[in-house]
């Protein structure tokens, strides 16, 4: 909040306080400190406004008051993200510790949870029933997020993740209206929030399903850290290949003697008298230097997580996500652990499979759904240690390392907002979905949660258009300039002219495997009209293509006058269609692109043109493409292209389209084509 003024944070309380009940707006003392103190003790965001909410109105007052200042606006449940979410900075926090209530009915083994509760209050609370919940390894999460996030945990194998087993929300939206989502009522919604975080609304209340196991055994065996390049490996398939009521839980920390370790964490909620069983599946790991398996309470096994990772340290979590361990990649954690600088950052395995595995990937939006394994990398320091640029470097490169055997997305409760690239494919099939239920519910983008893949951003189609446009005006230009009985100079302007035909041939290819087919099958009513005409547009744009490379071909075979004028017609046959069909582009089918596509889809696009063109070519089609480009659509370029490729583009590709251009000109004889 460094930038704002305090005559703002004033105005901003003001119509909070008009709005709201007496005490409930803090913009300094205990209610503000508190809330702004984060599992994750390294984010310093310092919001105008927390407001303290008790019920859903309340809820609904904050948010409106927030739309309508223009603020950004955040929620806070448990406040254990670690990226640091539920701080909005200079804006206003809808703090939902006033809804922690849980009730359970142990009539339909539901309970109902309020948007502020813990994931150790819901366990306590079933737990007094001889209940257990879906839910994570750590109390201190905050239930809802949980549960909005997708939500693995030590009986997701039997249960399924907590996203599956919610079964209603009471969410405030955008607008300040209030909806329940439920199967049968704004069941879009209800989709997306199971998978799809906070980024819908502000969720003030769930009801999930809560279970009865016949017991529940659990524990944790250490074992050497030379043990731990095979044990690693072998614990990781034993995660993805057994029974659902048996999740395994491993990784590598340092024990409480200081030694690095690897550790194996089973939970058992079958059959209490198979538990010797279970422990036999683990022989295969050696003698562990310490065992400890028994029956346990869900309530003590969360407790006992949040005593090792205590709120307040400082913490950096780069996740990746893989089919299997490898031993290349079991290698690579222990290597990269036993160079950790910090005795409290770990490794930790999450494996999904069982009951979670078996939910189709399009039922919910966590659409991750085959058996994997999620890579928690942590790197965790204390406040004021001095390394902790070291330690954020060392969790980076320990994740940067698995990425060549890692799938390309991975848990988006777990990813920061800065890594867009596993953020595309952290939702599989359903990101392009995930894209439009955003659109629909909160159009202005008010709640900012787990990171969703970024859309579409096609704007830089219209800078390809005015290549097209100018290259095709400046080639009809060229052919009626060049002297026919120059064969040399006729046949350097026709090749051109066959390059520039390539490259639109590639160009509507790829929309037509990648746009057109995407765009009906996800809005079929919407866009299937316009996805007709752009093909019919293509098919008759491409036969005008194949006259005038025709015509291009007789040219510089047999130069002539009459081969020429033939040409000439052609171009002239081309160029009107060619600029309707772009502008129609542009007009109606890039704002549906933007809707429909993800940017990694689009950027398919583009690549698919790309590796049609030579790869000699290619830095004169890069200069002729930033050819009188605008700062603004460079800005667009750099925005979606990464930035080595566009440095190549800006560096190689002017000056190769000059000296082509040059060429050109000297072939036709003139220096103003």
């Amino acid at each position: 909040m460094s930038t704002q003024s305090v005559q703002s944070v004033q105005s901003i309380a003001r119509l909070l306080e008009g709005a709201l009940p007496s005490g409930s707006v803090h913009t300094s003392g205990p209610g503000y400190d508190g809330a702004c103190r984060l599992w994750n003790g390294a984010v310093d965001r310092r919001p105008a406004a927390v407001v303290t909410c008790h019920t859903t109105p309340e809820v609904a007052a904050a948010v409106q008051v927030a739309r309508d200042l223009g603020v950004p606006l955040s929620v806070r449940g448990g406040g254990h993200g670690w990226s640091g979410a539920a701080l909005a900075d200079g804006g206003v926090v809808v703090d939902l510790c006033g809804l922690r209530d849980v009730t359970v009915d142990p009539r339909t083994d539901v309970a109902e949870v309020g948007g502020g509760a813990s994931s150790l209050d819901v366990a306590r609370a079933a737990g007094k029933h001889g209940l257990v919940v879906a839910a994570g390894t750590a109390g201190t999460v905050g239930f809802a997020g949980l549960v909005l996030g997708g939500g693995y945990g030590p009986l997701s194998g039997a249960l399924g993740l907590a996203a599956d087993n919610l079964l209603s929300a009471d969410v405030v939206l955008a607008d300040g209206t209030t909806v329940t989502a439920s199967p049968d009522h704004e069941p879009e919604l209800f989709w997306s929030l199971r998978g799809g975080g906070g980024n819908f609304g502000v969720v003030t209340g769930l009801r999930v399903r809560l279970h009865r196991v016949p017991g529940l055994l659990s524990g944790m065996m250490l074992y050497p850290l030379d043990a731990a390049p095979r044990g690693l490996a072998t614990a990781a398939r034993l995660a993805l290949d057994c029974p659902g009521e048996l999740t395994v839980q491993s990784g590598l920390i340092t024990a409480p003697t200081g030694k690095r370790v690897m550790f194996v964490a089973p939970t058992w909620c079958g059959d209490p008298s198979e538990g010797e069983a279970v422990l036999a599946r683990f022989a295969a790991l050696g003698t562990p230097v310490f065992q400890q398996f028994g029956p346990a309470e869900q309530s003590e096994l969360m407790a006992g997580i949040d005593a090792m990772f205590p709120s307040g340290r400082h913490v950096e979590l780069r996740p990746r996500t893989l089919a299997e361990l490898t031993p290349e990649a079991a290698d690579l954690l222990v290597e990269g652990v036993a160079a950790a600088r910090s005795p409290y950052s770990a490794v930790s395995l999450h494996a999904l499979h069982g009951a979670a595995a078996r939910v189709p990937a399009g039922a919910t939006a966590y659409g991750m759904r085959s058996p994997h394994l999620v890579v928690e990398n942590i790197a965790v320091w204390e406040p004021g240690d001095p390394a902790a640029d070291a330690h954020r470097a060392w969790v980076r490169g320990l994740s940067d390392s698995l990425a060549p055997h890692a799938l390309p997305g991975t848990y988006a409760n777990l990813l920061g907002d800065d890594d867009p690239a596993q953020a595309e494919h952290a939702y599989g099939a359903n990101a392009a979905r995930l894209l439009r239920a955003k659109d629909h519910y909160d159009p202005g983008g008010a709640f900012r949660a787990i990171p969703l893949p970024p859309p579409a951003d096609s704007r830089d189609m219209v800078a390809v258009h005015d290549m097209y446009r100018r290259e095709f005006d400046r080639l009809r230009a060229l052919l009626a300039a060049v002297p026919v009985d120059r064969t040399t100079s006729v046949r350097r302007v026709t090749d051109h002219g066959t390059f520039l035909i390539e490259l639109l041939h590639a160009h509507h290819g790829s929309e037509d495997a990648l746009v057109w087919p995407k765009l009906t099958a996800r809005d079929p009513d919407g866009t299937r009209a316009l996805t007709a005409t752009m093909t019919a547009q293509h098919e008759a744009v491409d036969r005008r293509l194949r006259d005038t490379e025709e015509s291009l071909a007789a040219l510089a075979a047999r130069p002539g006058e009459e081969r020429r004028d033939d040409a000439l017609n052609a171009l002239d046959a081309l160029i009107p269609p060619l600029r309707e069909h772009l502008a129609l582009e542009e007009a109606e089918a890039l704002a549906l692109i933007d809707r429909h596509l993800t940017a990694g889809e689009w950027a398919e696009v583009g690549g698919m043109g790309l590796a049609e063109v030579p790869p000699e070519r290619v830095p004169v089609m890069f200069g002729m493409l930033l050819d009188g480009v605008s700062q603004e659509m460079y800005d667009v370029f750099a925005a979606a292209v990464p930035a080595e490729v566009l440095t190549a583009m800006a560096q190689a590709g002017p000056p190769a389209w000059a000296g082509y251009l040059a060429e050109l000109r000297t072939a036709a004889g003139t220096a103003h084509a």
